[in-house]
């Protein structure tokens, strides 16, 4: 159980890296003005612990963001591993997995704790990022795991 576990947060950390690419990409091309999420919510989830972000250097501030990004994957992923304990780690698994993310926090509790606004009322190219990033990171992050090697 705990090597799923560990294969899961490994190929979330990575699979981090196509869904910020379709983030900062769309971000790019225009498809929305506001700030990228990412940086968004790691800054309302530690003003949620008490922890000022913008008190801290930009380069700090910015290694905080993207170490937090990643453990964000990372977690999603350990929380996959567990699952192919009943679930074939496919790709299709990996993407009802990250659109069950986007659901949980994008949907959730990222609006609950009032870090960005529900998908109703947040800009839609913005929204549209958002599930695209999550499709990209559950299609790798299934697609990891299928083909991590796993060693007895």
């Amino acid at each position: 159980m705990l090597k799923r576990i560990l294969i899961g947060a490994g190929a979330g950390a990575l699979a981090t890296v196509p869904q910020s690419l379709v983030v900062w990409g769309l971000k790019a091309a225009g498809l929305y003005r506001r700030p990228p999420p990412p940086a968004t919510v790691a800054a309302g989830v530690s003003a949620a612990a008490a922890v000022d972000l913008q008190a801290l250097p930009e380069e700090q501030r910015r290694a905080v963001t993207l170490a937090a990004h990643f453990a964000f994957g990372a977690a999603g992923g350990a929380a996959f591993g567990l699952a192919t304990g009943v679930v074939r780690p496919t790709p299709v698994a990996g993407l009802l997995a990250g659109l069950a993310i986007w659901k949980a926090s994008y949907d959730g509790w990222i609006p609950a704790m009032r870090i960005l606004p529900p998908p109703a009322t947040d800009e839609s190219g913005r929204v549209l990022t958002m599930v695209l990033a999550h499709v990209a990171y559950g299609l790798t992050l299934g697609a990891l795991v299928d083909r991590w090697p796993r060693r007895s």
